[in-house]
Order: structure tokens, then C-alpha cells, then sequence
């Protein structure tokens, strides 16, 4: 069987559709502190709710995870945006998706930071 290039596409949409996590922004708040770790799975304490994410359900909602573990050039961005940000007393808004491990158990996970919202 054969599928066409229009079918082919319309079943892929449709799994990334069912397989994509969405995005939650928390409320305007302050970034309270920061828990740097050499495994590059770095905390952000911060003064309002950390959006709870549904699909997977994070273990943990007391932080949210900045990823540092693939050496991505934008985690260290967000790191540095995080400490000025806390630094300064200024107000962001946090956007998670999805949960990451934080530990060797492989079982304790937390929010994923994706985007902060710094405000001037």
C-alpha cells in the first residue's frame, strides 16, 4: 500500500499533534533563588505557582528546571537571564513544558523552563 504524500503528512500532524506538550505561563512574579548543579539540571525557586503540567505530570512543583544536560547555548541564556533577573528584583513570567529528571533516580521530575519573560 501506498500512501500519498497528502496522507502521509495529515498522519504525522496528527501524532505530533497527540505526542506535543503545551506550554504553561505562570503568574507575573520574582525569581527567589537559584540551585546551580554540576549535572546541568539547574533550580529556579520562584514567588508564585509554577504551573502544574499535566502530560507527564511532574513529580515536583516547588522549582522549575532549567536543562543545561545537551550543552545548549540557549539553556545558558536562560540561566544567565534567571541570575539577572533575581539579581536586579525584577518581575518575569515563567513558561514550562514538560518535566525533567532532576536526580539519579530517574524518577523525581520537575517543570522545564522553555522561556522567561523578563519585564523592564
Amino acid at each position: 500500500m501506498v500512501m500519498s504524500l497528502k496522507s502521509t503528512f495529515c498522519l504525522l500532524l496528527i501524532i505530533v499533534s497527540f505526542t506535543a506538550v503545551s506550554a504553561e505561563n505562570s503568574a507575573v512574579g520574582k525569581i527567589l533563588s537559584l540551585e546551580s548543579r554540576s549535572v546541568g539540571a539547574h533550580g529556579v525557586f520562584f514567588s508564585e505557582a509554577i504551573p502544574v503540567i499535566s502530560n507527564p505530570s511532574c513529580t515536583l512543583n516547588d522549582r522549575a528546571i532549567i536543562d543545561d544536560t545537551n550543552a545548549d547555548a540557549g539553556a545558558k541564556t536562560l540561566i544567565s537571564v534567571a541570575l539577572a533577573a533575581m539579581a536586579m528584583d525584577k518581575d518575569v513570567v515563567l513558561q514550562v513544558d514538560g518535566c525533567t529528571i532532576i536526580d539519579s533516580d530517574g524518577v523525581t521530575t520537575a517543570p522545564n523552563i522553555s522561556k522567561i519573560h523578563f519585564f523592564k
